[in-house]
């Protein structure tokens, strides 16, 4: 009798509105980075790029380098495809069996992947598969990992969806994460277009860091002990800036849903942050409110008793960097 036959659906709408992470690998890759900024803009073929970065390096974490340094400077989002697959799935392709599977699972993304790099526009499942495709190429090993990106308020709490793609590479027998969609740039919100905004954080990103906004639908690419879902969907939305600050400046509240009842305390250490004062403001709200920082004290509070069910969002020096939910 013949199996009935099953598809793969595959969410193909990454976000880039929200960035976060930080480097946690202490190598200084400028010089990859110069001698990437020097390749044509249009290579004309996959296989020039591949022989180009396989001769200028010959180290596995540079040729990785590489790869990313090309790809996040050369990828544009496509904001107008990810708005038109929003709310649906694309059904790739259809199997029978798990070894069919795996034969039309490889086909399907090495085809996915030479679309990228011709047409330079992906959303985050063509950015994942051009980087494994050229770093596999490189003859590294490297993993597509599909999964949640946390990148709006409104999922603090909430169960989680698969919404995301991005990579682990194996650098010295250690797996280490890269995200090439966040790297790239960002949705302006003016324009709702994408611009390039190179965000280098989100190479070789620590554990703890990336847990932040990103959870895999397999749990062993996590690389972090003692936390679990649970853990993730409690946590608060943090914005890239956020990590930007010296992490000993501040102190904020590590559950994203914050009660009504009680004032949202924020710690400050003035030594450490050379600022004047930091903002906040409701999402009911149009202004910012500005509470200014003094050497007598280093504990501050915001009230919430009449904002039930609106965002907080806190500010330092000018930027957001965090969000929470008020019950």
């Amino acid at each position: 009798m013949c199996k009935r036959s099953k598809h793969i659906i595959i969410n193909i709408v990454g976000f880039l509105i929200f960035i976060l992470s930080d480097i946690s690998y202490a190598q200084n890759y400028s010089k990859v980075d110069s001698i990437v900024n020097l390749y044509p803009k249009n290579i004309a073929k996959i296989e020039d790029l591949i022989s180009k970065i396989d001769s200028d390096f010959s180290i596995p974490s540079e040729k990785v380098r590489a790869v990313f340094y090309w790809i996040t400077h050369t990828i544009s989002y496509d904001v107008e495809f990810a708005k038109k697959m929003e709310n649906q799935n694309l059904y790739a392709f259809s199997y029978k069996t798990n070894a069919e599977l795996i034969q039309k699972e490889k086909k399907f993304n090495n085809e996915l992947a030479i679309k990228t790099f011709y047409s330079k526009t992906a959303v985050c499942y063509g950015y994942s598969v051009l980087f494994s495709y050229l770093v596999d190429k490189l003859g590294l090993d490297s993993k597509l990992v599909r999964g949640n990106l946390k990148s709006d308020p409104f999922q603090i709490g909430n169960s989680l969806e698969i919404n995301h793609g991005w990579n682990v590479v194996k650098i010295n027998n250690k797996w280490m994460f890269v995200d090439c969609t966040l790297a790239a740039g960002k949705i302006s919100s003016n324009s709702n277009k994408f611009v390039f905004d190179y965000n280098d954080i989100y190479f070789f990103t620590s554990p703890e860091l990336f847990f932040l906004n990103h959870y895999p639908d397999d749990e062993k690419w996590l690389f972090i002990e003692k936390k679990t879902k649970l853990d993730y969907q409690k946590l608060p939305l943090y914005y890239a800036d956020f990590f930007k600050l010296n992490q000993n400046s501040f102190i904020l509240p590590r559950e994203g849903i914050v009660s009504s009842q009680n004032p949202f305390r924020v710690t400050v250490n003035k030594l450490n942050l050379d600022i004047d004062y930091f903002e906040y403001k409701f999402s009911g709200e149009q202004k910012r409110s500005l509470i200014e920082l003094n050497q007598d004290t280093s504990n501050y509070e915001i009230v919430l008793n009449d904002k039930i069910n609106q965002i907080l969002f806190i500010y330092f020096e000018g930027k957001i960097i965090a969000a929470y939910k008020i019950r």
